[in-house]
Order: structure tokens, then sequence, then C-alpha cells
């Protein structure tokens, strides 16, 4: 019995770290401001489910009407600000880009990332297999 809770204790401290260390360096990735790119969430990154704060850089070829957010092809809001708070509960990997729709007519779209939704309360910065169905 006191084999299993040492076991736990360790798995349980190994997971605290892993969800505290990226929680505090969240806002420190940054890309150059001359590319229209999701900032995040990150390529690959887990997130944990409820709110998610998708954000990214401000397109510059053109002046923008506004911007649509697209989740696994769907569009999901059109705004004009360069982040949109998405709430979801599902635990899988979400395709998500942003099309800039300009006045002229135009449009440019952001790269597609993926990103996973873990059970909430988990939230990683580590590299993960997408099997997640």
């Amino acid at each position: 019995m006191t084999k299993m809770k040492k076991t736990l204790a360790i798995v349980l401290s190994l997971i605290l770290v892993l969800t505290i260390i990226p929680a505090t360096s969240r806002g420190t990735e940054t890309k150059a401001a001359d590319t229209f790119a999701i900032t995040y969430p990150t390529n690959n990154k887990l997130v944990a489910a409820g709110y998610i704060d998708i954000e990214w850089e401000a397109a510059i070829s053109s002046e923008v009407e506004k911007y649509e957010l697209y989740i696994d092809d769907e569009l999901i809001a059109t705004t004009t600000d360069t982040s949109y708070e998405y709430y979801t509960t599902k635990v899988k990997a979400f395709n998500t880009y942003v099309r800039a729709v300009f006045t002229d007519g135009t449009s440019e779209d952001t790269e597609t990332i993926t990103f996973g939704v873990s059970k909430k309360g988990l939230d990683l910065q580590l590299t993960w297999a997408l099997t997640l169905a």
C-alpha cells in the first residue's frame, strides 16, 4: 500500500510540474509583426477544455474589414479584433485558421494550426501525437 502511495505521489508531482511550467511561460512566445499568423495556441499545443483564447497577428497587406475564425472548416466567429475566446469541452484535436477579409474584397488566410483539447485543468506545452479522436 505504501508503494502505491509513493507511486501516486510521484505521478501527481510530475503532472503538477508539467502544468505549472507552461502556464508561467505562455506569454513569452512572439512572432514577427509582419506575419499574419495564429500566435496562440501554437501548433500542436495541448490546452485545457473550457475557454480558449485564440490570438493572431494583424494582417498588414491591406485595410482589414473583418477576421473570420474557422475551426474544423466551420466559420465560428467574425470579428474586427485579433483574438477570440472560444469555448469547448470536446476532448479532441482541432484544425484552426483565420481569414482576413480586406475592404477591397480580397482575403488572406493564416496557415492552419492544430491544437488539442484535454480534460479541464490540463494545459501542457508538449508535442503530442495526434491520436485524439
